[in-house]
């Protein structure tokens, strides 16, 4: 209420405009002015009130769910871009409600109010929402009692008072009778008194209303004499004493006039815009009377006996969609065809209403309803199911590259630590080979220490020749020509070479136990493939007991580190030697 008093409605001086304008504003506000009748009748026949009897009360709880389902129908037609806030639409339709046909506050609402009230503010023609109208309180024949029409205006007649218009537009209980002297009204006097130019003042707002909707866009490129705009939109009123003087709606209804223009001249109303040169045709055709007019749109005459016009079980096919988005509003022609037309659906909706409905098929609707749940239940339950499991198979897709390439590294390092045991076991063979051939050496030269050179066996494996380092007392023997200095200086008679030779073997030794743990760890780890990923000391994986990997070729006594001390010499024994 508080913005509807910020648009300044009171200052307009007609009653009917007045609250038109007010009733236009909550339209507008509530976005009724985009549900049309029959999407209306639609929704409740949805929620079952077409079946409820017309002075039943609703509670609060089905209104909501009532102008919900309502505005989610209009949301789903309606573009991406024009969505309405749903629950702000519901709570702000439900309270203006609950204010105007609930004063005093019992929680509930009247069907026919509720009816009456939502079928005058949606979108639709005049005629369509006067034929509904009617069909909510008239009889099986097809005629509306005056106490029940009493009825039908008290509830209409609500809109005004909630827009504090009741001084102007009030209910009495003469009203009825004063509008119509019969007892029993048909459809077409209902249609011709409501729709009339003369009508009841007291629903004069009602087609005003319709009227303001249709022109509230209509462009008029002409000055206003009263504020000066080059043109303006609505309704456009013409001074019939004042020449070519012209007022927009806003002027004239507030009364701003200019010149000698008064309030008190008589003004016409258009509701469109014609050139100049179609009011030249006008003109001419009005003198001369030449060509014929055309004949007035008449109101349909429809039979006096006929069933009552149950529009609630009537669902029109879904009209074409209009250029805004929105369908159109498809209502009764006023051809003879179209009205037989109507007369056919009325009767066969009678008909099917009266069908009664055998047990037996309401049994057995209920028994293929509880086998459609159970199926439904069933293929729920399939689904998350089939979701869960293929949550589950992209789980393991999403881990599987990470588990390839660990199993791909692995391989590659059980490879590298084959292709090391094999280069160790051949440097071990090479090894024990030039081993005995010295061991062979030393024992004979132990047993003959002056035996000739010639007499020493020859090492059959050799290591690459080095520049000889001979002392100036020490002549090389020719059985160790070709052994490098190193190793003739171990198998000569001086303390060097008896100290060198101790290394030598210790560092064979070494290298025995170092072959044989590594063959040891690398069988444990074969199982394992989490031991053989861990990396050694040495960055490879293997461990030599604190060693380097070493070539037969590469021996030195840099390299060498004894495992025992100078005064404990190694001894090769006669059964080591066989």
């Amino acid at each position: 209420m508080a913005e509807m008093k910020n648009q300044n409605f009171d200052v307009i001086r007609f009653a009917s405009y007045r609250t038109a304008c007010k009733l236009r504003f909550i339209q507008k506000r509530c976005q009724l002015h985009l549900v049309d009748l029959w999407n209306l009748i639609e929704a409740f026949r949805e929620n079952a009130l077409n079946a409820m009897d017309a002075q039943a009360p609703l509670g609060i709880t089905r209104v909501r769910a009532l102008l919900n389902s309502l505005y989610y129908q209009l949301n789903k037609r309606l573009p991406p871009s024009q969505q309405l806030d749903l629950p702000h639409c519901v709570s702000l339709l439900l309270n203006w409600l609950l204010a105007s046909y609930d004063p005093e506050q019992q929680g509930c609402l009247r069907v026919l109010s509720l009816k009456v009230a939502l079928a005058i503010l949606c979108a639709g023609k005049l005629l369509d929402k006067l034929r509904y109208l009617f069909s909510l309180l008239a009889d099986s024949s097809g005629r509306l009692p005056v106490s029940r029409f009493g009825q039908l205006l008290e509830d209409a007649l609500v809109l005004p008072a909630s827009v504090l218009e009741s001084p102007s537009f009030h209910y009495s209980e003469s009203l009825p009778t004063s509008i119509f002297h019969q007892s029993r009204i048909t459809l077409n006097e209902f249609l011709s008194v409501l729709t009339s130019d003369g009508g009841p003042e007291c629903l004069i707002w009602m087609p005003l209303l319709h009227r303001m909707a249709n022109v509230e866009n209509v462009l008029h490129p002409v000055q206003c004499d009263g504020c000066n705009r080059d043109s303006f939109l609505g309704f456009r009123y013409k001074c019939q004493r004042c020449y070519n003087y012209q007022l927009c709606q806003d002027c004239f209804w507030r009364g701003r006039t200019s010149g000698s223009h008064t309030n008190q001249h008589e003004m016409k109303e258009y509701a469109v815009y014609k050139s100049a040169s179609k009011q030249l045709g006008h003109s001419l055709r009005k003198s001369f009377r030449c060509v014929p007019e055309r004949p007035s749109r008449q109101l349909p005459h429809f039979p006096e006996e006929e069933h009552t016009l149950d529009l609630a079980h009537i669902v029109p096919p879904s009209p074409a969609a209009s250029h805004n988005g929105l369908p159109s509003l498809v209502g009764p022609s006023m051809d003879s065809g179209q009205d037989e037309e109507h007369r056919l659906i009325a009767r066969y909706a009678a008909r099917l209403a009266q069908r009664p409905t055998s047990s037996t098929d309401t049994a057995r609707q209920r028994e293929l309803l509880a086998q459609l749940e159970a199926k439904n239940r069933e293929m729920m339950g399939q689904i998350v199911r089939l979701r869960q499991q293929q949550e589950r198979e992209e789980s393991m897709r999403a881990g599987s590259p990470a588990l390839v390439g660990e199993l791909q590294a692995l391989r590659q390092r059980k490879a590298h630590l084959e292709a090391h045991l094999a280069q160790l076991q051949d440097s071990r063979r090479d090894l024990m080979l030039q081993l005995e051939a010295l061991m062979k050496m030393l024992k004979n030269h132990q047993r003959s220490p002056r035996s000739t050179p010639g007499s020493s066996p020859r090492s059959t494996a050799s290591p690459p020749e080095r520049p000889p380092i001979v002392a100036a007392h020490l002549q090389t023997p020719d059985s160790l020509v070709g052994l490098g200095a190193d190793v003739q200086m171990a198998f000569g008679r001086t303390p060097e070479g008896r100290q060198l030779r101790d290394h030598l073997l210790v560092a064979a030794d070494s290298v025995t136990h170092a072959m044989s743990s590594l063959v040891r760890e690398l069988h444990s780890g074969v199982g394992s493939e989490d031991e053989a990923s861990q990396p050694g000391p040495d960055g490879d994986g293997s461990q030599h007991n604190g060693c380097p990997d070493v070539s037969p070729q590469e021996l030195s006594p840099s390299c060498l580190q004894p495992g025992t001390t100078d005064d404990d010499s190694y001894v090769r024994t006669e059964d080591e030697e066989e």
